[in-house]
């Protein structure tokens, strides 16, 4: 496979998988996942997964985190020190679908400048303020436009937690 413009698709093995994966073309793999000289230095992660993202499945996220803790031999609680991953429902990827896809993930989607609805400065209270986010709340607004009518806001829980709907109650209150 490697760099033999004659190699066909159609003949693609298990082998060849394998060897790719070697090979790492442009450096694509990014599991690595000790990143402890990065905690031991104070730093702070806070990431997030689109949980309706069509291009980029939610479960890699799953298995980077699951990986990190892994490899530090951490627990949940010594991660959530430094490490907070948030599953965002119903989000497509990097925004749209049906779910509160308005969280700050970029300037234009944040529903306001408060940590709990904007993700860049929920890391920025962690990190000045050592408050760390619990939640991420997304915002849905009609037609995905800012500023139109709220729709509904939703709690995005931190990994492993799960956001749930058990059929009971209104499904666009955020209590609920």
């Amino acid at each position: 496979m490697s760099s033999n413009l004659s190699w066909d698709a159609t003949t693609f093995t298990l082998a060849d998988a394998y060897n790719a994966f070697q090979l790492n073309p442009g450096n694509l793999n990014t599991f690595k996942s000790d990143i402890s000289a990065f905690r031991d230095r104070g730093g702070k992660i806070l990431t997030w997964h689109d949980m309706a993202d069509e291009l980029l499945t939610s479960k890699t996220s799953d298995l980077y985190y699951e990986h990190v803790r892994s490899t530090l031999n951490s627990s949940i609680a010594d991660l959530d020190k430094f490490y907070r991953y948030f599953r965002a429902s119903g989000v497509g990827h990097f925004a749209g679908g049906p779910g509160a896809c308005f969280m700050g993930q970029t300037g234009g989607f944040a529903a306001s400048d408060e940590p709990e609805d904007n993700l860049l400065m929920s890391i920025v209270r962690w990190v000045e303020e050592g408050d760390a986010p619990e939640f991420n709340r997304g915002t849905k607004y009609l037609d995905d436009t800012l500023g139109e009518q709220v729709l509904f806001r939703r709690r995005h829980c931190k990994y492993p937690k799960i956001s749930l709907h058990t059929g009971s109650g209104n499904r666009t209150d955020e209590e609920e």
